[in-house]
Protein backbone atom coordinates (compact mmCIF):
# COMPACT_ATOMS: atom_id res chain seq x y z
CA UNK A 1 0.00 0.00 0.00
CA UNK A 2 1.21 3.45 -0.71
CA UNK A 3 1.08 6.50 1.28
CA UNK A 4 -1.43 8.11 -1.23
CA UNK A 5 -3.86 4.64 -0.78
CA UNK A 6 -3.75 5.29 2.63
CA UNK A 7 -4.17 9.23 2.87
CA UNK A 8 -7.23 8.23 0.13
CA UNK A 9 -8.72 5.54 2.26
CA UNK A 10 -8.87 8.04 5.44
CA UNK A 11 -10.21 10.77 3.28
CA UNK A 12 -13.37 8.39 2.41
CA UNK A 13 -13.33 6.81 5.98
CA UNK A 14 -14.07 10.20 7.55
CA UNK A 15 -16.54 12.59 6.00
CA UNK A 16 -15.42 16.65 6.25
CA UNK A 17 -11.70 15.42 6.86
CA UNK A 18 -9.24 17.06 4.26
CA UNK A 19 -5.29 17.41 3.13
CA UNK A 20 -3.79 20.66 4.44
CA UNK A 21 -0.66 22.33 4.84
CA UNK A 22 0.12 24.33 8.21
CA UNK A 23 3.06 25.53 8.91
CA UNK A 24 5.18 23.62 5.72
CA UNK A 25 3.67 20.34 6.67
CA UNK A 26 1.08 18.75 4.84
CA UNK A 27 -1.01 16.51 7.17
CA UNK A 28 -4.99 15.15 6.67
CA UNK A 29 -7.17 17.07 9.59
CA UNK A 30 -10.32 14.99 10.43
CA UNK A 31 -13.19 16.95 12.27
CA UNK A 32 -13.91 15.39 15.54
CA UNK A 33 -17.07 17.87 16.29
CA UNK A 34 -18.03 21.30 18.41
CA UNK A 35 -16.16 22.36 21.42
CA UNK A 36 -18.39 23.56 24.49
CA UNK A 37 -17.98 27.51 23.12
CA UNK A 38 -19.41 25.67 19.40
CA UNK A 39 -15.51 25.96 17.85
CA UNK A 40 -14.93 22.54 15.26
CA UNK A 41 -12.24 21.01 16.64
CA UNK A 42 -10.10 18.39 14.15
CA UNK A 43 -7.18 15.51 14.56
CA UNK A 44 -4.35 15.78 12.41
CA UNK A 45 -2.78 12.40 10.81
CA UNK A 46 0.21 12.50 9.05
CA UNK A 47 1.06 10.35 6.23
CA UNK A 48 5.18 9.25 5.07
CA UNK A 49 7.04 6.54 4.56
CA UNK A 50 9.72 5.64 7.00
CA UNK A 51 12.96 4.71 5.99
CA UNK A 52 13.87 0.80 4.74
CA UNK A 53 17.15 1.28 4.04
CA UNK A 54 20.37 3.24 6.39
CA UNK A 55 21.21 6.79 5.57
CA UNK A 56 24.82 8.22 6.82
CA UNK A 57 22.93 9.84 9.52
CA UNK A 58 20.24 7.87 9.89
CA UNK A 59 18.62 4.32 10.90
CA UNK A 60 16.42 2.33 8.97
CA UNK A 61 13.32 1.97 10.91
CA UNK A 62 12.88 -1.06 12.40
CA UNK A 63 9.12 -1.81 13.44
CA UNK A 64 9.92 -4.36 16.24
CA UNK A 65 12.11 -1.93 18.12
CA UNK A 66 10.19 0.90 18.17
CA UNK A 67 6.68 -1.21 19.25
CA UNK A 68 8.86 -2.42 21.89
CA UNK A 69 10.44 1.70 22.44
CA UNK A 70 6.55 2.38 22.86
CA UNK A 71 5.70 -0.19 25.35
CA UNK A 72 9.16 0.74 27.10
CA UNK A 73 7.37 4.59 26.96
CA UNK A 74 3.95 3.42 28.00
CA UNK A 75 5.10 1.72 31.22
CA UNK A 76 6.92 4.87 32.66
CA UNK A 77 3.75 6.80 31.78
CA UNK A 78 1.82 4.09 34.00
CA UNK A 79 4.26 3.91 37.02
CA UNK A 80 4.61 8.01 36.86
CA UNK A 81 0.80 7.66 36.95
CA UNK A 82 0.77 5.00 39.78
CA UNK A 83 3.50 6.79 41.71
CA UNK A 84 1.09 9.92 41.86
CA UNK A 85 -1.66 8.19 42.97
CA UNK A 86 -0.40 6.41 45.59
CA UNK A 87 1.86 9.59 47.00
CA UNK A 88 0.38 10.78 50.05
CA UNK A 89 -1.44 13.81 49.72
CA UNK A 90 0.36 16.35 52.14
CA UNK A 91 -1.83 18.59 54.22
CA UNK A 92 -1.17 22.15 53.81
CA UNK A 93 0.55 23.41 56.80
CA UNK A 94 -1.60 25.54 59.21
CA UNK A 95 -0.89 29.72 59.17
CA UNK A 96 1.86 30.71 61.58
CA UNK A 97 0.41 31.39 64.68
CA UNK A 98 2.60 34.32 64.91
CA UNK A 99 1.45 35.77 61.48
CA UNK A 100 -1.92 35.06 62.13
CA UNK A 101 -1.38 37.07 65.94
CA UNK A 102 0.51 39.99 63.84
CA UNK A 103 -2.40 40.04 61.65
CA UNK A 104 -5.57 40.35 64.55
CA UNK A 105 -3.41 43.52 66.35
CA UNK A 106 -2.57 45.08 62.69
CA UNK A 107 -6.73 44.31 62.00
CA UNK A 108 -7.58 45.72 65.57
CA UNK A 109 -5.31 48.50 65.65
CA UNK A 110 -6.73 49.43 61.90
CA UNK A 111 -10.84 49.25 63.30
CA UNK A 112 -9.92 51.48 65.85
CA UNK A 113 -8.43 54.29 64.43
CA UNK A 114 -11.23 53.77 61.73
CA UNK A 115 -13.39 53.96 64.86
CA UNK A 116 -11.88 57.31 66.12
CA UNK A 117 -10.98 58.91 62.55
CA UNK A 118 -14.43 58.99 60.28
CA UNK A 119 -14.40 59.27 56.93
CA UNK A 120 -12.98 57.51 54.24
CA UNK A 121 -8.96 56.68 54.09
CA UNK A 122 -6.71 54.72 52.12
CA UNK A 123 -4.80 51.89 52.86
CA UNK A 124 -1.24 53.85 52.77
CA UNK A 125 -2.93 56.25 55.46
CA UNK A 126 -4.18 52.94 57.71
CA UNK A 127 -0.39 51.57 57.15
CA UNK A 128 0.85 54.93 58.69
CA UNK A 129 -0.73 54.20 61.64
CA UNK A 130 -0.61 50.41 62.09
CA UNK A 131 2.56 49.76 60.70
CA UNK A 132 4.50 52.98 61.55
CA UNK A 133 8.45 50.78 61.71
CA UNK A 134 7.08 49.85 57.76
CA UNK A 135 7.37 46.17 59.08
CA UNK A 136 4.62 44.64 56.42
CA UNK A 137 3.44 45.84 53.00
CA UNK A 138 0.54 47.78 51.98
CA UNK A 139 -0.90 45.07 50.46
CA UNK A 140 -0.64 43.30 53.73
CA UNK A 141 -2.72 46.20 55.32
CA UNK A 142 -5.43 46.02 52.01
CA UNK A 143 -5.90 41.95 52.98
CA UNK A 144 -6.07 42.91 56.06
CA UNK A 145 -9.14 45.72 55.69
CA UNK A 146 -11.03 43.10 53.12
CA UNK A 147 -10.92 41.08 56.17
CA UNK A 148 -12.66 43.34 57.68
CA UNK A 149 -14.57 44.79 55.02
CA UNK A 150 -15.82 40.58 54.70
CA UNK A 151 -16.82 40.67 58.35
CA UNK A 152 -18.95 43.87 57.37
CA UNK A 153 -16.44 45.93 59.95
CA UNK A 154 -15.34 48.23 56.98
CA UNK A 155 -16.77 49.80 54.25
CA UNK A 156 -14.98 50.33 51.14
CA UNK A 157 -15.28 53.07 47.97
CA UNK A 158 -13.50 53.21 45.08
CA UNK A 159 -12.15 56.22 43.62
CA UNK A 160 -10.14 57.20 40.99
CA UNK A 161 -8.48 54.14 40.87
CA UNK A 162 -7.84 53.77 44.61
CA UNK A 163 -10.07 51.71 47.62
CA UNK A 164 -11.01 54.09 50.76
CA UNK A 165 -12.10 52.55 53.63
CA UNK A 166 -14.19 53.56 56.69
CA UNK A 167 -15.63 52.18 60.15
CA UNK A 168 -19.31 50.97 59.02
CA UNK A 169 -21.10 51.49 61.98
Amino acid sequence: MTTNEIVTAILSQFPGSSIVRKNKTNFVAIPMGENEDGVMEYASVKVGSLLSKDTKTNAAFNFEAAQAEYAEYMEGVAAKAAEKANKPKVAKSKADPEKQAAMAKRKETALAWLIENPGWHTATEIKAVVDPNNAVTIMQIGSDMKSLLADGSVATEKKEGKNYWAFNG
